[in-house]
């Protein structure tokens, strides 16, 4: 599972949002191409946990 970034483009101010690993760094912008991305800080390395019930299913319930 790859967590999702948010990019700008300085040329044509196109944002959007892509999933990679965290050592990967995007430089071209897919609408213009130009070499001028900024990562933006904020929603970015966000994971999203898909599935049913991550904690419910793991653990056994406790006999009483």
């Amino acid at each position: 599972m790859c967590p999702t970034y948010s990019y700008k483009c300085n040329n044509c101010s196109n944002i959007f949002d892509t999933y990679h690993s965290i050592t990967k760094r995007l430089k071209k912008c897919p609408s213009c191409k130009a070499l001028s991305l900024t990562r933006l800080i904020g929603k970015g390395a966000v994971f999203n946990l898909k599935g049913s019930g991550f904690f419910r299913n793991d653990y056994p319930k406790k006999k009483k």
